[in-house]
């Protein structure tokens, strides 16, 4: 018999590279810019784990497919914008309980500074 409870599984997918148009400034909206983008999740994995199958969790590969589909087509001014963008589309999940997207900017036109990011992250409500 065991003597403990498993906590939700949080996955974490790194360094996701997207295309997109974003930027305030002029000079920013002349072409797509590259953005690197980490999320992580949190669900009741004890299915998952249980059932070793795939219809039992999220599909981080489905998540990664659907916000590079709907991002490469749209226009954002401020990276704060495409971050809560990501972050619907990952609680859109019924399965997620807590998710977090931190997106990088790592060719921001801004001198002396390597990349600028912004995290945006959301708890599913009691």
């Amino acid at each position: 018999m065991k003597n403990f409870t498993y906590h939700p599984v949080r996955i974490h997918m790194k360094d996701i590279e997207l295309s997109l148009l974003i930027g305030a400034y002029k000079k920013e909206r002349l072409a797509p810019q590259r953005i690197v983008m980490n999320f992580r999740y949190e669900l009741d994995g004890a299915a998952a784990a249980g059932s070793d199958n795939l219809k039992d969790t999220v599909d981080y590969v489905d998540i990664v497919g659907e916000i590079r589909k709907k991002a490469e087509g749209t226009s954002f001014y401020l990276l704060e914008s495409f971050v809560k963008f990501a972050l619907d589309i990952i609680m859109a999940q019924p399965r997620v309980i807590w998710a977090e997207v931190e997106a990088d900017k790592p060719d921001a036109p801004i001198d002396a500074i390597r990349s600028v990011s912004v995290t945006l992250s959301a708890r599913r409500g009691k």
